[in-house]
């Protein structure tokens, strides 16, 4: 495998060895049908708002009996979409086995109890403990996210109850059979308290959410999501965690999947860049885009409305993560000084 490619090379080897680009086209204007293959167990499909699709993936891993276990199912407002997508695959709700979240955060786990229940209701929805009692009743989950999201959260839409549905915990170190093929859970907080990571080792695959950052595949653009309550030396943590493990491809819930893990060693770097910036007191998008032009670059050239607001927001809550997390080191520093 390749640690270090240009962004267009990348893409060829990408197409060449796992066919990532394979588009199905536009075959519906309301739900459009656009997944790729990631490897040869491995699906990704596009679960962002319309007009955004790309910014979310859903992941689908397939053992060979053509069990299926989904990987972040998205917001509320594509759980339609995601079914389609498994449909056009040739998946029916019987073959789908396990509803994997990463973090319950709108954008990847608000759509869990929709897409559930359109499987039949018997499909096990499975969360890290702190977050399992949001997903049963997301009545505070939904409070809290249109708080800090505004417009963004009714975008992506209010999750469902999930009362009447089968939600289970799921532990650090904790193993999770698909088949033949074995989930290994690794605890990854940072990004949130509930975060966790899923590592498919027969795969050589590791499903990161958020807990390294976003990563744009055509642009090669990393950059992290940081949103309160962000605890810098939990994610610190969790990336060092994570490059233990030295996966063979880096699945990002945003927007898609790096061949090797030296991009977790780019997130790792790159965090404390940003961290001592804004503990610097360099706080706004200006001064961060000063030492990362091609992020610059990248938003300047984005056409979507709806992307244009939903990756703005997610920068300012980024921001003031970092902003009050650096301030609350701080203030511990001062106490015991």
């Amino acid at each position: 495998m390749r640690n270090s490619i240009d962004s267009i090379a990348f893409l060829e080897f990408l197409y060449r060895e796992f066919a990532l680009l394979s588009f199905l086209p536009n075959l519906s204007p309301e739900f459009p049908l656009v997944w790729h293959r990631v490897a040869r167990d491995i699906y990704s499909i596009e679960t962002g708002p319309s007009g955004c699709e790309h910014h979310i993936q859903t992941y689908v891993i397939v053992d060979p009996e053509r069990r299926v276990a989904i990987i972040d199912p998205g917001p509320r407002s594509s759980a339609e979409k995601l079914l389609n997508n498994l449909v056009e695959l040739g998946f029916t709700a019987r073959d789908v086995e396990l509803i994997l979240l990463t973090h319950i955060h709108l954008d990847h786990g608000g759509g869990a109890a929709s897409l559930a229940r359109m499987l039949g209701g018997k499909t096990p929805i499975m969360v890290h403990p702190i977050g399992h009692k949001h997903v049963v009743d997301p009545s505070r989950l939904w409070q809290s996210s249109r708080e800090l999201l505004g417009e963004v959260g009714d975008i992506y839409g209010r999750p469902e109850n999930a009362s009447d549905l089968d939600v289970r915990e799921l532990q650090d170190s904790s193993a999770v059979s698909l088949g033949r093929i074995g989930l290994r859970i690794i605890y990854t907080p940072g990004h949130a308290s509930h975060h966790l990571s899923i590592y498919a080792e027969d795969l050589g695959a590791l499903f990161v959410g958020d807990a390294a950052g976003i990563y744009i595949v055509g642009e090669d653009l990393l950059y992290p999501t940081t949103p309160p309550p962000f605890r810098y030396q939990h994610y610190l943590s969790s990336l060092e965690k994570l490059l233990s493990l030295k996966p063979d491809i880096v699945a990002f819930s945003h927007e898609g999947a790096r061949i090797g893990y030296s991009i977790l060693e780019r997130a790792k770097k790159q965090i404390i860049e940003w961290f001592e910036l804004v503990s610097r007191g360099n706080e706004a998008l200006d001064d961060i885009v000063r030492v990362e032009p091609q992020l610059r670059r990248y938003l300047e050239a984005m056409k979507s409305e709806v992307c244009r607001k939903i990756v703005s927001r997610l920068l300012d809550l980024s921001l003031k993560g970092l902003r009050e997390e650096a301030t609350r080191i701080q203030t511990q520093e001062t106490a015991r000084g």
